[in-house]
């Protein structure tokens, strides 16, 4: 389990921001607050590669859920693992 960043895409797609990769194909349980009830979405990791952030090498990765179409949402802190 690590803390990440994230912001919500549309098509049911997350963009993370990790200190530790993952790799492509992998499938992770994104647990997230929405309306203050903890949410668990199943993912897959289609797009992982490093990238700096304030000066540190971080992991962005492009997320898909396979659940049915949800709204788009703002910027969230989550929890995967």
């Amino acid at each position: 389990m690590r803390d990440v960043t994230f912001r919500r895409e549309c098509n049911n797609e997350f963009v993370v921001i990790s200190e530790e990769p993952e790799a492509t194909g992998e499938s992770l349980i994104l647990e997230h607050v929405v309306d203050g009830t903890v949410m668990a979405t199943r993912v897959r990791v289609v797009e992982s590669h490093p990238t700096i952030v304030n000066g540190s090498v971080r992991h962005r990765m492009r997320l898909r859920s396979s659940g049915g179409a949800e709204s788009c949402e703002s910027n969230d802190a989550a929890r995967a693992h």
